[in-house]
């Protein structure tokens, strides 16, 4: 295999993992949109007990600040596309210039912040599914 088919291919499976990878974080996304939906618009205005309150309250946040980090993690993934967009353009520019192609094979990774509020997305949405099972089986007694 010639390097240059060797290269075509690494770059057709690593946009293939990239594009599984976003789609995996926009069905989460879209789940828990669904999900906080309808556990505001079906809660009963009043608790049993203080217990079941503080559950419910907790699993709204967390999934709620769930959507929002993973909202901000789905955002990495554009700001990936902008920083290698800038960076070829500056190659383009450069050849331009200079008549040489730089030829540089780089690769653009994501801000930490990013990985980060994806990190925090998953613990935030397990935090509010025990938290919501919590305040199901409160509900039951």
């Amino acid at each position: 295999m010639a390097l240059n088919e060797s290269i075509k291919n690494f770059v057709d499976i690593s946009n293939q993992a990239t594009q599984k990878h976003y789609e995996w974080l926009r069905n989460i996304l879209l789940t828990a949109s669904g999900l906080i939906g309808i556990l505001i618009s079906l809660h009963n205005t009043k608790s049993n007990s203080a217990l079941q309150h503080y559950f419910y309250s907790f699993s709204i946040g967390f999934i709620g600040l769930g959507i929002l980090c993973c909202s901000i993690a789905l955002y990495g993934e554009v700001h990936i596309l902008n920083k290698l967009k800038n960076k070829l353009s500056g190659n383009l520019n450069e050849e331009i210039k200079t008549g040489v192609n730089p030829n540089s094979i780089t690769g653009i990774k994501r801000d930490k912040k990013y990985d980060y509020c994806e990190n925090i997305c998953y613990y935030s949405f397990s935090f509010g599914i025990i938290s919501l099972t919590i305040y199901a089986i409160l509900i039951d007694q």
